[in-house]
């Protein structure tokens, strides 16, 4: 930029003179800054750049003096993104407006987050610039002004959800005692030891034949407790690398990890949880998957194990190829 450009920054914690003068100071003694002004009633400076990086610099050297330039942020909707491409154009679309510190742009929720300097640009103009790249954008509607009234009555009905959500937590901590006496003493009480989650894991030893059917096709834990809680109606799906399922591990055949031996077993689950059970307990698991399974065809994998040398994996080997020549197959 040859031509100086004219700008205003909004600044804050100015309450006297001096404070003009060290900012007044701070900014005229940068290059590429001049015709520097500060106005201390409407807290800001005015003052020519040559070029929009000196903004930039500016907003930095307010922050060593110790009266930083007001900083806001908005979300953008912004619409026809179909792709990295889209989203880098959008990026540098926004990027090169004065005054904009930085960019966030979501492809997968079409979004875009600035921040920027007060008085330096807007949401408007940031909008505008994202349309004129050609993907059209609007302040997104959490990030547009609302009117008291509207304000309160929001404010007033998240309240309301808040409110019915801890009554209905809190409940039953008043009900239980309430019905203890009418009920058996036992009634409510949960025996840790016919989860699911902690049969497959934490049991070491053979588990209980009348629990077996109950389990189906699990083999490492359980995820129903998680599945019915209402809360997690509002969960979404990680985008972080390290927490997505390894494609290995994928809707593994039963029979073939039955046939794991221990080498295997550890190779294939090096850096998993699972590693932690051991093979035969692994093993263990999955003979009783098999059993459940209903398919015959299964029998001569599970007989195989019959004379494994673990006694656990026998005993589950032994109860699943009697429970499916026992079971009609699941058509």
């Amino acid at each position: 930029m040859t031509n100086p450009q004219n700008t205003m920054l909004s600044i804050e914690s100015m309450t006297c003179a001096s404070c003009v003068g060290r900012v007044d100071r701070g900014l005229g003694a940068m290059d590429g800054v001049s015709d520097v002004s500060i106005n201390l009633a409407s807290e800001t400076a005015r003052l020519s750049v040559d070029k929009p990086e000196r903004l930039i610099e500016a907003a930095q050297k307010l922050d060593e003096l110790g009266y930083p330039a007001r900083r806001a942020s908005v979300t953008l909707n912004v619409a026809s993104m179909t792709c990295a491409s889209c989203v880098g154009r959008v990026d540098k679309a926004l990027a090169k407006i004065p005054g904009v510190l930085d960019v966030n742009v979501n492809l997968a929720a079409e979004t875009a987050t600035v921040s920027y300097l007060e008085g330096v640009t807007d949401a408007a103009a940031l909008a505008t610039a994202a349309s004129q790249a050609g993907y059209p954008a609007e302040v997104a509607a959490s990030d547009a002004t609302l009117d008291r009234t509207a304000r309160k009555e929001e404010e007033a009905r998240e309240i309301a959800r808040r409110t019915i959500l801890a009554a209905a937590l809190a409940l039953p901590v008043f009900l239980l005692p309430l019905l203890e006496g009418l009920c058996e003493a036992d009634a409510f009480e949960l025996d840790a030891r016919r989860c699911i989650s902690y049969l497959t894991i934490e049991h070491k030893g053979a588990i209980p034949e009348e629990l077996r059917p109950l389990m189906g096709n699990r083999i490492y834990g359980c995820d129903d407790c998680l599945a019915v809680c209402p809360w997690n109606k509002f969960a979404a799906a990680t985008t972080e690398p390290a927490f997505l399922p390894r494609a290995e591990l994928t809707a593994p055949r039963l029979a073939d990890l039955a046939q794991l031996d221990d080498k295997a077993f550890r190779q294939l689950f090096a850096g998993s949880p699972i590693k932690r059970l051991g093979s035969a307990r692994f093993i263990r698991n999955v003979l009783i998957a098999l059993g459940n399974s209903g398919d015959k065809a299964q029998i001569p994998v599970a007989e195989a194990l019959t004379a494994d040398d673990d006694p656990v994996v026998r005993d589950a080997a032994v109860w699943a190829v009697g429970r499916l020549k026992a079971t009609t197959p699941t058509r």
